[in-house]
This record gives C-alpha cells, structure tokens and sequence, in this order.
C-alpha cells in the first residue's frame, strides 16, 4: 500500500495513514509513538482491520498478482489520466481498502473461474401428449414448447453463452444479447441467435428437422462444422441429411406458429408426416395397410382440442380413397389403421 501511495502520487495530511499501514503489515516499529487515547484513529484501525480479515477470506496473498490488482486500481481511480498529481484529492485508508476489496474479489473470482469454470445446473421438462408448456428462462427469453418435447436449460446462464437443448418442437422469442449468444442444440446442428423469433422441429424419432425463421437472424451449424448456413427472416430450413447443408425456402408464418395458438397445420405434407404430428397430440399410434399412402399430400389447419375423430372426416372429405379404422391397443397406444378402399 506505501508503494501504491508513491506510485499515485497522492498526498494526504491524514497523520494516522502510515501508522495504519504499518501496524496491518506488521512493520510497525516497536519506537513508533501511537497515538494517545484518539477516537478517530481507534475507529479507523477498527474498520481497516475487519477489511483486511475479509480479503484473507478471498484469496490467498502469496497467489494473487498483487501488482495487476495495484494497476486496476490506479485506473479505476483515473490517477493516470491526470496531468498533474491529485494534490487536493484526500482518500483515506477506509475508501481505497473498499475500492481495493472490490477489485481484488472480482479479479479472484474471476480468476478461479476462469480455470475451475462451474457447470451449470440444468432443468429439464418434458411435456405431455397434446399439450404445451410456457418456460421463462432468466434472461427473459420465452419458450413455448409443443407436445411430446423434452428441453433442458440452466437456472441461470453463465458470462459467454445461453446454451439450452431440444428434442422436440418450440417456438423461441430469444431476447437480445450481442456479447452473448444463445444456442439451441438440436440434435445434429445448433441454432445460434443474438436476440430473435423463430420455430424449431427436431424430434430425434424423425428423420429430418425445420427452423422457420419469423423474426431476425440466425446462423445454423452442424456439430462437427461440416457446414454452416445463415437464415433471414421469413425463411424455412429444413436439415434432411446432417452432412448436408440444409435446403433454404421461403414460409408462411402463420402456418409455422399455429401450434402455439392450440391449431394443428398441415401445408402440403404427405399423409406419413401429418400421422407423426397427430400421435404425439392424440397419443395413438398409426398403421399404413397399404404403404403407397403414406406419400398421399394434404394441406388443412385443425384445432388440437377437438376429437381425432374430426380430424379423419376432414382427412377423407379431401380424399375419398383413405379410410381410418380404429384396431386394438398396443402400449397403452390405441392402434388406428390407415388403408385404401377404393
């Protein structure tokens, strides 16, 4: 602290600093003459000495680089800056302990975790067959999850990243952080997004997976960096192949985000991928009798909270050449049969 005090060039006419000093470093000269019977030096020992007790409890003296934490300092304090020594400015010992305090803790912590980085600890939820859950993450990002999706996230995010985990379907209204990207990871690729609105489907059952982008930008990766291909807004993805790059269309929003308003969409599918949709929301498993169906194309919307049942009638008022026959169970699954009757 003496040196510091040189090196800032401060002066003070506080005649109790250098007793102060000396007494907490142990250099105080046994012919030193303490000061008889005052108050005011009494409390500032006090005060000096509880400071210095807590800086042992942060950190190890012996360890810390104590000329970067005397650099910091000066800084903060804009000594530097002056032209001319801060003749008038009076700190006393309690202020640039406090000062001191808060650079040496940061800078220990930050050290530590720098090197021992703790993991964070994850939450993971997993929602029912037809229905949707809301998750607030702590940044303020929204999360709408669909049917039969599983999502990991952290309590809290760290200081780099916003890393949470997909297998399923979800809407994100990811708030905006430029320092700190958040990343979606799905399956065979990432999601990495500033601060946007988009919709993923990536159910590990399937074979392929869409990022419709609503609002913003995003950058989609594969995991081992085979490619890499940036999304704009109004955009679907759709990652067939993890090898591959994904192959870039242009959507319609409204059919994209329709799960979240509690409706069942279907633009141009084939009928194989529309059954994969309405088991995981009716919870039933489905059974092609003749397998050329399943390339069958259909185009609707359906609200989730009516029967299956209506959905079949719409199904076959577009094509009378299908047929959807209830069977038995299997699992707990009621088993309903998909053929052609014409």
């Amino acid at each position: 602290m003496r040196q510091l005090r040189k090196r800032l060039n401060v002066r003070t006419e506080d005649k109790n600093w250098d007793i102060i000093i000396s007494k907490l470093h142990g250099e105080l000269n046994k012919k030193t003459d303490l000061p008889e019977s005052d108050p005011d030096f009494e409390n500032q020992f006090k005060d000096a000495l509880k400071i210095k007790r807590l800086l042992k409890r942060v950190f190890l003296f012996d360890n810390f680089d104590k000329e970067a934490a005397k650099e910091k300092l000066g800084k903060e304090l804009n000594f530097k800056k002056k032209e001319t020594p801060l003749r008038n400015l009076r700190l006393s010992f309690l202020r640039a302990a406090v000062i001191l305090l808060i650079f040496i803790t940061g800078a220990f912590i930050y050290s530590i975790s720098s090197h021992f980085p703790i993991k964070p600890i994850y939450s993971e939820i997993i929602v029912p067959v037809g229905q949707t859950t809301k998750v607030n993450l702590s940044d303020g990002t929204q999360v709408w999850l669909s049917s039969g999706t599983k999502f990991k996230y952290p309590a809290t995010f760290d200081r780099t990243k916003r890393d949470v985990y997909i297998d399923g379907e979800a809407l994100f209204k990811v708030t905006h952080d430029k320092h700190n990207p958040f990343i979606v990871h799905a399956g065979s690729f990432n999601i990495r997004v500033l601060g946007t609105t988009f919709n993923v489907i990536a159910y590990s059952s399937e074979k392929k997976a869409d990022v419709m982008l609503i609002k913003g930008s995003v950058a989609l990766e594969e995991k081992n960096k085979n490619w890499e291909k940036k999304m704009k807004e109004g955009e679907v993805a759709t990652i067939a192949n993890e090898k591959n790059p994904p192959i870039i269309s242009n959507m319609n929003n409204d059919f994209y985000s329709a799960w979240e308003k509690g409706e069942v969409v279907f633009k141009k599918e084939k009928l194989e991928e529309i059954v994969q949709k309405l088991e995981r929301w009716y919870n039933v498993k489905f059974e092609f009798k003749n397998p050329e169906l399943k390339n069958l194309v259909f185009s609707g919307t359906f609200l989730k909270n009516k029967p299956i049942e209506l959905v079949f009638e719409s199904l076959t008022l577009m094509n009378e050449n299908i047929a959807f026959i209830s069977g038995g169970e299997i699992g707990g699954k009621k088993i309903i049969y998909i053929k052609k009757i014409h």
